[in-house]
């Protein structure tokens, strides 16, 4: 009988162990962030800067003088923000070295990673001003440093007149 109690403890400590390897524990989205940029090759120079939070609403994707840099991060997504509209976004920003975008400028790169209920859905990237204060001039880029053109196949033009078909202009 001994035996027998000491195979089932056994097989029970295992089954455990494989159920508990089967459920994963869920990462802060801080965490996943961070690792949606070092899966990507780049190296985290700090801990988050900041972060936002916002709703995603219709009103601000529509075309007008105080949106443009909410139209100008969600015009670089390889999703369309139509699928978050009334989400909650988080962004998560960091700087980091080892982007495409230091071709540019020769300087790190601020990127920021954009997820909407636990998982990573897109992000943007810009250059980091040069060291006598020049900045570099231009939208936001992917990810990936990436532009409009390059993910839409539009010109920006073109991408503007359909942008504004789809939302509007604000009033």
């Amino acid at each position: 009988m001994r035996g027998f109690g000491m195979s089932m403890l056994f097989a029970g400590i295992v089954l455990l162990i494989l159920i508990g390897g089967v459920h994963k524990i869920p990462l802060d989205e801080q965490t996943l962030a961070e690792r949606a940029l070092t899966m990507r090759g780049y190296k985290l120079t700090n801990d988050a800067v900041t972060t936002d939070r916002y709703i995603l609403d219709k009103s601000m994707l529509k075309v007008g003088q105080g949106n443009w840099p909410m139209i100008m991060i969600w015009g670089t997504q390889k999703v369309s923000p139509d699928a978050y509209l009334g989400t909650m976004i988080e962004e998560y920003h960091f700087i980091v070295t080892n982007h495409p975008l230091k071709r540019f400028s020769k300087t790190n790169t601020a990127v920021t990673v954009m997820l909407a209920e636990g998982r990573v859905i897109g992000g943007y990237a810009f250059p980091l001003p040069l060291s006598n204060g020049a900045i570099f001039m231009g939208g936001p880029s992917y990810l990936d440093g990436s532009d409009m053109e390059h993910i839409t196949g539009l010109t920006y033009a073109e991408w503007l007149d359909q942008w504004t078909l789809k939302y509007g202009k604000a009033d």
